[in-house]
């Protein structure tokens, strides 16, 4: 496919399919105009819901987990969808970064002193 040609996304395929639930995080990167913009407003209400019911360390737990399963889920995505280098569509880097963004003012909070000085 050349850079001139746009590649089409069956959007109900996408959603039907685990792993395209997850690299598009719940079809938020399936949005027509600015994609990881919506992916990361998309993982605000799960962040609010995780730090409800878990606190900030479940957050930051749940934020390495999407950082940790968000290149192999990507790289599924690209070959089950037929995807080359970075879709637009792919979100899930947007919710770890979100997520990260968020946790990381709240860690001094969790950690001893003794590991902060460590740092």
């Amino acid at each position: 496919m050349t850079t001139s040609e746009k590649r089409t996304i069956d959007n109900k395929a996408v959603l039907k399919s685990p792993i395209g639930l997850l690299a598009t995080w719940f079809g938020s990167g399936l949005a027509p105009k600015a994609p990881g913009t919506m992916g990361s407003l998309a993982a605000l209400p799960f962040a609010w819901a995780i730090v409800e019911l878990g606190g900030v360390m479940a957050l930051f737990w749940a934020t390495m987990l999407v950082t940790i399963i968000g290149v192999p889920i990507s790289t599924a995505y690209m070959k089950q969808f037929d995807a080359e280098h970075d879709p637009k569509e792919i979100v899930i880097d947007e919710v770890a970064g979100m997520w990260l963004t968020i946790v990381l003012p709240f860690m001094h909070v969790a950690m001893t002193p003794s590991l902060m000085y460590a740092m």
